[in-house]
């Protein structure tokens, strides 16, 4: 009984601790890659313990340790980090290759601990990156939703859903479900995102901004300009950036946080001397990873009021 009421205190605490209604920085932590080596798109390993990366062109995947600083290449292949999903245990990609000319795809899965490839799916015309749905890696194949894992394929529960974009649209599917989206009508549609629980989406449409929906596409927030959003594991806010650009080069870009109802904003950023990019949240949400326009990657240590 005294486990139980401790665990309780713990979980209130916890759960009052992360609706807290503001944040800040209490710290920014470089991460020591060695030179010539440059880190796009990072993730955090759900353990926490390492950040994950890939080059700006989506070639191969590496990791670094933040406890001893080592530096990891799992792969080589291009296309590999283009949205690579990783678990504590797997590192799933979809990698490219070209035959005659023409670009095929294939599905990877990594071991994480052995370092063993298991390559899933070869060389087919076409191939969507996995995507994450709470603990599953989902993908489509012979059209059905299935699970991804060591030992192959299973078929995925009728409540998993992706989201994707389909000639510019949302396009969401599950098992019983395949339903095409134009929340505010046409345009171009992208960065789409399931929340936590399922939910709602979360997409911009450029030149419009960024939104939330539900799954009928009714619209329920608007986030105004936020770029490559992110959900919080708590589904309660979206990171993102507010990037600008002169046509060829970005000019600036600051990390910012929204709070999923669109009501509150945090710029956790200010610094003109960087351009940070494309941040990605721990699951404990007291740290953001993200990368400078030159492949440098920082973490932001938050703290909450």
């Amino acid at each position: 009984m005294h486990k139980k009421i401790q665990f309780v205190f713990y979980f209130l605490l916890t759960v009052g601790f992360l609706s807290a209604q503001s944040f800040k920085v209490s710290a920014t932590d470089s991460l020591p890659l060695p030179a010539g080596t440059e880190g796009y798109f990072p993730q955090f390993l759900p353990a926490g313990h390492q950040v994950f990366f890939t080059t700006v062109n989506f070639q191969g995947i590496s990791s670094i340790d933040l406890r001893t600083g080592e530096i990891l290449s799992h792969t080589n292949l291009p296309g590999a980090g283009y949205h690579f999903r990783v678990t504590d245990r797997e590192l799933i990609f979809r990698s490219s290759v070209y035959l005659n000319n023409i670009r095929y795809f294939q599905l990877h899965l990594t071991d994480l601990e052995s370092g063993r490839d298991q390559q899933l799916i070869d060389a087919v015309r076409t191939l969507d990156a996995p995507s994450r749905f709470g603990r599953e890696i989902l993908i489509s194949r012979d059209k059905k939703l299935k699970t991804v894992h060591s030992s192959g394929f299973a078929e995925a529960a009728e409540t998993d859903l992706v989201i994707r974009i389909s000639n510019q649209m949302l396009e969401l599917e599950g098992n019983n479900l395949r339903r095409t989206l134009q929340p505010l009508g046409p345009g171009n549609y992208i960065w789409p995102s399931l929340s936590p629980d399922g939910q709602k989406i979360l997409f911009t449409l450029a030149g419009r901004g960024t939104f939330i929906c539900d799954l009928s596409g009714k619209i329920l927030a608007e986030l105004g300009r936020i770029n490559a959003p992110v959900w919080s594991p708590d589904g309660q806010w979206v990171a993102g950036m507010d990037d600008y650009d002169d046509g060829n080069r970005y000019t600036a870009s600051e990390i910012i946080l929204i709070r999923a109802d669109g009501q509150q904003r945090t710029v956790l950023t200010a610094t003109a001397q960087r351009i940070e990019m494309h941040p990605a949240w721990d699951e404990s949400m007291q740290r953001i990873v993200f990368a400078t326009d030159n492949g440098r990657l920082f973490i932001l240590r938050l703290s909450y009021e």
